[in-house]
């Protein structure tokens, strides 16, 4: 009973019943629910403690706080960045993608998985194992070493002869000695680091003399490590080890090995040489076969061994003295690479394949000590009867095999190939593969036909069942065989598996480099699974870049598809390829791989510029760095933004157009206009009849008052800007008051395209007093005063529109388009690309000169669309000639007064440094010539943003 109270009553019980009886007959209850109440234990005093005496140390001034900071110190916050869009490029060739699956894989539809498929590998000739010495040399050697002399059947006569001629009697016939297979005999077999690539030519010896002389009295031992130690050998299919027993000095000893010739340490030689002492000693002298070149051998070893150089072309005799090697170590080096390099485009080598590379090249003296050193090449690793690459020294190797001559490839192809067909079919399809990277002219069509198909099945059956898990595995140690640059550059198969490993591995929303050395355009193909076009939206959302699905998808954070746009892209795939340049100016690119149904996040650092590419196009991403035109950047749901301040303290807001495709597909230049760039462009009321955006910025198409006609001139948006005006001091054909500074132009403005031409100077003047007379080029021989009598007439029934003449800084901008040069256009200053007089300087004209003017719009436009802004006709400017200031300045419209106005750009019948965009020439106002014309502007009428005083426009500058 009282354990079972005990498990089910609780001191929480106990104290429930206290609370209930307030407190009340608490011994009682607890006595009946089986409590009982414990003694407390006694609280004794703590001993007393010494305390020491109170030292009187005077009254102490209150301790004084610290002193506050004056200023607390400012808090860094992490610089916002304003990102744009700038540059754009389609990736589409008319109807095809780059991420449509290349001709090669299209174009069959076999798997390795096939039921009843048959090996593509063709017919080759086996190579075939070539022994060092062949079998019909070296049997009588072995047959001489291991035998004893014995007396034959013959009659030797020539003993005969000898003793009659002395007078001696002959009481036996003197027959002939032979030598017979010794009745018993000794093999040493010693297979170490140096002879183990050579093992096959030991194992090939002594089945051969087992099956010559029988196994009965022929010991065959092997060397378990150092000569004299342990040895071991085979004895009902099981291994018997036993310490070395030296042979009698009648018994034949023959030793198969290098005495320690062949490995990098000397530790085995000195082995040998106290082992060679000690069978001295026992009055053995053995015979060793020696896979060494003599010029290898220790002379110090011919003291206790008979040492035979076992090699191609060898006599077998034994080696009587050694000759210092004249060949520099290095010489002997490079023959060791020779083989390599020949032997680079394999996947596996074999003794049969590096012994008949070898005899290839016989005529160069490349002996068995250059073959054993492959095997212990740094740049090769064993395994097994074959050797493979170390791949960080593989590059080295296939570059040479590129560097050798035809027929050399050719033979050495030809020997790849037989090997790798005894291999499983898809190493031997990966050997042809290299040869076909390295060399495909040595390759037959044959093979390289059946290494298409084999390598397209391989990567359909990759592509099409990633459960495969055998390939997956196959296709890892492939990719890793394959870091050679040689091999990866232009390789489509080796680009598909990566690309399709790649989709298989990388993780939604995360972002991985690209691998190096893989060539993007054949390895997107296969990046994505899904190829469904789709348009996306790139907008900046606070410090981040989001990929956004169009239609609003909803991000993982919650953000929601909102934020700032940047640009609208076409993709067909699931991922993003970003390509950027890091701070050590090196290239670099990732791949972030999304779920087309939501938002993906690019990362970016604040500071770098990037490119985006999905399988459509391709996009440059820049941060915006404020304009100098700029007192404020920003950004809100329509795009980027940034604000300009004119002179009188008028604030105007621009938004970033990013360069985009119109409905033909042509690309349209990004610029700064009034209007969001999610808008329609904003068209001022009543100035025309169309609006665009093309290749060259905004255009409007004006039409202006006629008496016969509606005549439209196409005027050019040029958008806030600032610039260096003049010319610098070195630029050639610098005029005496061209002094370079600093311009800002805060307000865009509209310029006409080309000069006024004689059909609208006539319908809107009647009049035409040009000297070369057609309708369709610029007006000429008009003074200043013309040209403000025609704007009259326009501004009189137009008064929107309000025309006038450029400023010499607008001029110049427009003229220059963002360029510092001395011509806006590429190259050199000629009659294709200019209408002058064809000379530089004041030296008439050249004969090729066309010597008049010549229709508008007959040379090449420059990058805003302007048309003839150097040569043809000098153009009238607004301004007052006088001298340009030297500090910056903004919005400048020349001197309050003077005598002459401003005339820009050249003409046909002066040379070519007055055509620069810096000339600058003046005349009377009143003044006109045959090479005098002008162009119109048009003044943009915008709402205001806010009116900034001085105070306010200083604060505001203090945020940016």
């Amino acid at each position: 009973m009282v354990t079972e109270r005990v498990a089910i009553i609780s001191r929480a019980d106990l104290l429930r019943c206290w609370v209930v009886g307030k407190g009340q007959e608490l011994d009682g209850v607890a006595a009946a629910l089986g409590f009982t109440r414990e003694a407390r234990p006694e609280i004794r005093p703590l001993p007393a403690r010494h305390i020491p005496p109170i030292i009187d140390l005077g009254t102490l001034p209150p301790a004084e706080p610290p002193p506050l900071p004056k200023e607390l110190p400012p808090v860094e916050q992490e610089r916002m960045h304003f990102y744009r869009v700038t540059k754009r490029e389609s990736l589409k060739q008319g109807d095809e993608s780059p991420t449509d699956y290349p001709a090669w894989y299209t174009d069959s539809d076999e798997t390795l998985l096939d039921q009843g498929r048959v090996s593509l590998v063709p017919q080759h000739q086996k190579l075939k194992f070539q022994p060092l010495v062949p079998w019909a040399r070296l049997w009588p050697f072995l047959h001489n070493t291991l035998s004893n002399l014995c007396s034959g059947w013959q009659p030797d006569m020539e003993q005969v002869v000898k003793r009659v001629a002395q007078g001696e009697l002959l009481r036996r016939m003197p027959l002939k000695s032979r030598k017979t297979w010794a009745g018993s005999a000794c093999v040493l077999v010693d297979i170490n680091a140096g002879t183990f690539g050579l093992r096959y030519d030991f194992i090939h010896l002594r089945d051969k003399l087992l099956r010559l002389r029988g196994e009965y009295g022929l010991q065959v031992r092997y060397l378990e490590d150092e000569p004299g130690g342990q040895v071991y050998h085979w004895e009902h299919e099981r291994e018997v080890v036993e310490p070395w027993v030296t042979p009698p000095p009648d018994v034949p000893l023959l030793i198969i090995s290098d005495l320690g010739a062949l490995t990098q340490s000397r530790r085995k030689l000195y082995a040998w040489l106290v082992f060679g002492r000690e069978l001295a000693a026992k009055g053995c002298r053995p015979v060793v076969l020696m896979p060494v070149p003599v010029r290898m051998i220790d002379a110090r070893l011919l003291k206790y061994f008979t040492c035979i150089s076992w090699d191609r072309g060898s006599r077998l005799q034994p080696v009587l003295n050694v000759r210092p090697d004249n060949i520099a170590p290095d010489e002997h080096q490079a023959k060791v690479r020779q083989l390599l390099n020949r032997l680079a485009p394999a996947v596996r080598v074999n003794s049969s394949l590096l012994r008949a590379t070898r005899y290839l090249l016989a005529s160069e003296a490349f002996d068995v000590g250059h073959e054993a050193a492959v095997w212990q090449h740094p740049a090769i690793q064993n395994h097994g009867d074959e050797f493979v690459w170390q791949m960080s020294d593989h590059e080295q190797f296939l570059q040479a095999f590129r560097q050798l001559p035809a027929p050399q490839q050719q033979a050495m192809i030809d020997f790849i190939a037989r090997y790798h067909a005894t291999l499983p079919e898809v190493v031997y399809f990966e050997a042809i593969q290299n040869c076909i990277q390295l060399s495909p002219e040595q390759v037959d069509t044959e093979v390289q036909e059946a290494t298409r198909r084999y390598m397209a099945a391989l990567v359909r059956t990759f592509n099409e069942h990633p459960e495969y898990k055998g390939l997956s595995q196959w296709t890892g140690r492939f990719e890793d065989r394959q870091q050679a640059d040689v091999l990866r550059q232009h390789n489509a198969i080796l680009a598909a598996i990566k690309g399709i490993r790649l989709r298989h591995s990388l993780a939604t929303g995360k972002e991985i480099p690209f691998p190096a050395g893989f060539d993007k355009e054949l390895m997107q193909p296969f990046l994505s699974g899904v190829k469904q076009p789709r348009r996306y939206e790139l907008r900046q959302q606070g410090r981040k870049l989001v990929f956004v699905p169009e239609g609003g998808a909803e991000s993982d954070d919650g953000f929601g598809a909102q934020g700032s746009l940047l640009a609208t892209l076409n993709s067909s795939v699931d991922f993003i390829v970003k390509n950027s340049t890091t701070q050590q100016d090196l290239q670099a690119s990732h791949i972030l791989r999304f779920e087309r149904d939501k938002t993906a996040t690019i990362a970016m650092a604040g500071t770098r510029s990037y490119e985006l590419e999905t399988d459509q196009e391709r996009i440059s991403v820049e941060p915006l760095i404020k304009p100098e035109w700029a007192v404020a950047i920003g950004n809100d749901v329509h795009g980027l933004w940034a604000e300009s301040k004119d002179n009188v303290g008028n604030v105007y807001r621009w938004y970033w157009h990013p360069p985009d495709y119109d409905h033909n597909g042509n690309l349209m230049r990004g610029v700064w206009y009034p209007s969001p760039a999610d808008d329609p462009l904003w068209l001022p009321k009543g100035w025309g009849r169309s609006i665009g955006h093309d290749q060259y910025g905004v255009y409007i198409d004006v039409i202006l008052p006629s008496k016969q006609f509606h005549v439209a001139q196409r005027f050019r948006w040029i958008e806030p800007a600032s610039f260096l005006m003049g010319s610098p001091e070195y630029e050639v054909g610098r005029g005496r008051y061209e002094n370079q500074h600093p311009v800002i132009l805060s307000k865009g403005y509209w310029m006409a395209d080309t000069a006024c031409t004689q059909f609208l100077w006539e319908d809107v003047m009647g009049n035409n007093p040009s000297r070369f007379v057609n309708e369709n080029n610029p007006v000429e021989n008009i003074s200043w005063h013309d040209v403000n009598i025609f704007l009259r007439e326009i501004n009189f029934k137009y008064p929107d529109l309000k025309p006038r003449l450029p400023t010499e800084a607008e001029w110049e901008n427009a003229c220059r388009a963002g360029v510092s040069s001395a011509f806006s256009f590429e190259g050199e200053l000629s009659l294709e690309k200019v209408n002058y007089s064809g000379v530089w300087d004041d030296s008439g004209f050249d004969i090729k000169a066309i010597q008049k003017t010549i229709e508008v719009k007959s040379y090449s436009p420059n990058t805003w669309g302007l048309y003839e802004m150097h040569g043809n006709v000098w153009e009238w400017c607004q301004d007052w000639y006088g001298d340009y200031p030297v500090d910056s300045i903004s919005n400048p419209e020349g001197s309050a007064s003077g005598k002459y106005r401003v005339l820009r750009g050249g003409s046909w019948g002066d040379s070519g440094m007055y055509c620069r965009s810096a000339t600058r020439e003046f005349d009377d106002p009143s003044d006109g010539n045959d090479r005098f014309s002008f162009r119109l502007v048009i003044d943009v009428q915008l709402p205001l943003v806010a009116v900034m005083t001085e105070d306010k426009f200083k604060r505001r500058m203090g945020k940016f």
